[in-house]
């Protein structure tokens, strides 16, 4: 009889779907990392479309059109691939704050800022660094700079310690 009690109590507490558990509530904390992942997914795909837009507008382009499509292919590809990581986060799966950690916080701040720290050690002025400097510049400097303030934000966000004790929580 304690055992049956004991499965309605964890039912309540994590209701199992079809993905794993659920939980009732979302500590405000994990809720402010997803807005943040959102966030810094949604400066990504603008960063993108300025990119375009400025490659498209440019008197000699660089890229063909074909590349320009492959890139924008890429970039919705790899945007819904991190929100749906994002949505299983909020949900309490660890492996996704993890993987959000690794591959937006290890690998994509990597790709975010190799370049500008490359040209500000070269010389080069900040704002240029940041891509700052070209017909869509102060935009995209504005987007950068917002997605670059998002990712280690969502990260924190995701590692205090109520959100700890959310991915922690027996299932």
């Amino acid at each position: 009889m304690n055992r049956q009690h004991d499965t309605v109590e964890r039912r309540s507490s994590a209701e199992q779907t079809p993905h794993g558990p659920r939980r009732s509530t979302v500590p405000t904390v994990v809720q402010v990392a997803f807005f943040l992942w959102l966030t810094a997914l949604a400066m990504g795909a603008v960063e993108t479309v300025l990119g375009v837009a400025g490659e498209l507008s440019a008197p000699e382009r660089t890229m063909t059109i074909a590349a320009i499509l492959g890139l924008i292919a890429f970039r919705v590809v790899i945007t819904l691939v991190l929100f749906t990581i994002a949505v299983v986060m909020r949900r309490g799966w660890n492996w996704a704050r993890i993987s959000l950690t690794v591959l937006l916080g290890g690998i994509g701040m990597f790709s975010l800022v190799y370049a500008p720290i490359t040209e500000l050690v070269a010389g080069v002025g900040f704002v240029e660094a940041f891509g700052g400097d070209g017909p869509m510049g102060p935009w995209f400097l504005i987007v950068r700079l917002v997605h670059v303030v998002c990712v280690p934000a969502a990260i924190i966000a995701m590692f205090l310690p109520s959100a700890r004790t959310y991915f922690h929580t027996p299932e």
